[in-house]
């Protein structure tokens, strides 16, 4: 209905699963069991999850702004960040598979998955997953 009492309750429901989604997101940011980022809009990291910092072996002056891209193996450097800042761009999803260097300098291989948040009437910048990978075969760093 489009009574006031049927508004203030949509209203209601609406700001409750707002706030449940809001600390299923920070409890996931702040887990080590999933390692996450966030963006801004020009795709510089704003935040980066324990368990991200932890396989890297970084702390968040090694990790936010552009620095995150130096935990990429050097190998794959270019064809992430060329394909991180076309998706920033063009507001559109990122999928790569890709290898990155923990804290004693080892490879690891990981697919990355980050979409842009959007909110009626503002786009925000992305927010990001990332999965350790068993590549099989011949890997091949791949952007999607």
């Amino acid at each position: 209905g489009k009574s006031l009492k049927d508004i203030v309750l949509r209203l209601e429901e609406s700001q409750a699963r707002q706030q449940a989604d809001l600390k299923a997101y920070f409890a996931l940011m702040t887990s080590n069991t999933v390692a996450m980022f966030e963006a801004d809009l020009n795709g510089r990291y704003t935040a980066a999850s324990g368990l991200f910092k932890a396989w890297t072996g970084s702390d968040d002056d090694e990790l936010l702004g552009e620095a995150w891209i130096g935990c990429i193996a050097y190998a794959d450097r270019a064809m992430v960040a060329a394909g991180w800042l076309n998706s920033v761009r063009d507001r559109r999803d990122f999928e790569s598979y890709h290898r990155m260097i923990d804290g004693q300098g080892k490879v690891f291989y990981v697919h990355c998955y980050a979409v842009p948040r959007r909110f009626p009437g503002n786009i925000y910048g992305p927010l990001g997953r990332i999965e350790r990978h068993t590549p099989g075969g011949d890997f091949v760093p791949t952007i999607l």
